[in-house]
């Protein structure tokens, strides 16, 4: 997304229409600009999801501080300047000033840096949704930034309805679909094969092993 330039306009709340897209973060630089609580928050999501993160504020608070010591993220501790964004992948404005967040939304439009302006969504390139995280099933809530705090009631609903069950199947059918990516060659045959484990009711899967289900969605097509 750096290097890319965007034209980015500011709208209204009624005519944001997010594309959700899952990204992967791992050793990409994510700058927060400021240190406070919205910062310290939004550093220990993006250090779960592996990113390099940067925070640039004169006040830190403790918990980012210790994140610092302990080799999790980079602090530079001064205001903002023109020139920071410089390699960043993304960045959240997250200061107590709208107008400096405004202008680090400007500086990143220059340089086609997505960017996030904590609680001015109408200058927001992204927004941060409520998630759900299991194993490696990940639930991704939004409300488009309209009302957060409905989708905060949607994660703790759906928490409820994501079981152990659940993870369970999507790793023992992940396992066997990179056997199936890697012995059925016909692409055809590939969804034929994932259309039938689709329709197989979930316990009778769990209760079989994985050459149990090679034998039965895999075998007759070699």
């Amino acid at each position: 997304m750096k290097n890319t330039k965007t034209n980015l306009q500011t709208s209204k709340s009624s005519d944001r229409n997010y594309y959700p897209v899952f990204l992967n973060l791992k050793n990409r630089l994510c700058l927060i600009i400021g240190g406070g609580q919205v910062a310290e928050r939004k550093a220990v999501i993006l250090i779960k999801y592996g990113a390099r993160v940067r925070i640039i504020a004169p006040s830190i608070t403790k918990r980012l501080i210790n994140l610092e010591e302990k080799g999790k993220l980079e602090i530079i501790k001064r205001d903002y300047k023109k020139g920071d964004l410089e390699g960043a992948f993304m960045v959240f404005a997250a200061t107590n000033k709208k107008e400096i967040n405004r202008e680090i939304k400007k500086d990143a439009e220059e340089m086609g840096i997505i960017a996030n302006v904590v609680d001015d969504p109408d200058f927001c390139d992204f927004i941060v949704p409520s998630i759900v995280k299991k194993g490696p099933v990940t639930i991704a809530i939004s409300t488009s930034g309209i009302l957060p705090m409905f989708a905060r009631v949607f994660k703790d609903e759906i928490k409820q309805i994501l079981t152990k069950d659940h993870i369970r199947y999507v790793k023992k059918i992940g396992r066997l679909r990179k056997m199936i990516l890697k012995e059925v060659l016909d692409p055809k045959e590939r969804k034929m094969i994932m259309r039938e484990i689709k329709k197989s009711d979930m316990n009778e899967i769990m209760g079989l092993s994985i050459s149990e289900l090679k034998k039965r969605y895999l075998d007759k097509y070699e």
